[in-house]
């Protein structure tokens, strides 16, 4: 009961980080579908590197045949909701830090941080921060250029059946098109 309680004040904190003491009035966080740049194009319509291979998006989604011939697909979509836009790279227009979701036509279902970088006439993707298999929860705030990520995870010997427990953070910048995680750290409950 106690671990249940724990867990659903978590996920609460979550949902408002300046309740819990982590925010500040000065923080920017704001959940909105993508919209077009003032050049044009959508965050959801740009390549991304996912473990270094180029993934395009079209309308936020990716799909293609696990192997040649298969019916089963392996898929990548922007998550809904989790858009985020700011200045990342200091050029005075807005990116938008988002989460990918990668299914490979297995069992996991893996997330990842990644940046769409305004340039020329539209979107430009980074390559893609891996977060974990099967998180939960998963916030992003923009401040001063930096791009956090929380999300619930499980300990690393825990089976992947028993539900996330576990809060973690990662923070990362944009360097050029390249994301780079500054810090990442998990606590446990």
């Amino acid at each position: 009961m106690k671990a249940v309680a724990r867990s659903i004040a978590m996920v609460a904190c979550l949902g408002s980080l300046t309740a819990c003491g982590e925010g500040t009035a000065e923080q920017t966080l704001v959940r909105s579908q993508p919209q077009p740049s003032s050049h044009g194009g959508f965050p959801q319509t740009a390549t991304y590197l996912l473990d270094g291979e180029p993934i395009e998006l079209v309308g936020g989604y990716f799909d293609r045949p696990v192997a040649p011939g298969s019916s089963r697909l392996e898929r990548v979509w922007v998550q809904e909701g989790s858009a985020v836009r700011g200045d990342l790279d200091g050029d005075q227009d807005e990116d938008v830090a988002l989460i990918l979701v990668h299914d490979p036509g297995g069992s996991g279902t893996f997330s990842y941080l990644a940046v769409a970088v305004q340039a020329q006439g539209g979107y430009q993707g980074s390559n893609a921060l891996f977060l974990g298999d099967r998180i939960t929860s998963p916030m992003i705030s923009v401040h001063d250029g930096k791009i956090s990520a929380r999300f619930l995870d499980r300990p690393v010997a825990a089976p992947y059946g028993d539900p996330p427990t576990h809060d973690c953070l990662v923070e990362a910048s944009l360097i050029g098109f390249h994301l780079t995680p500054s810090s990442s750290a998990c606590l446990e409950p």
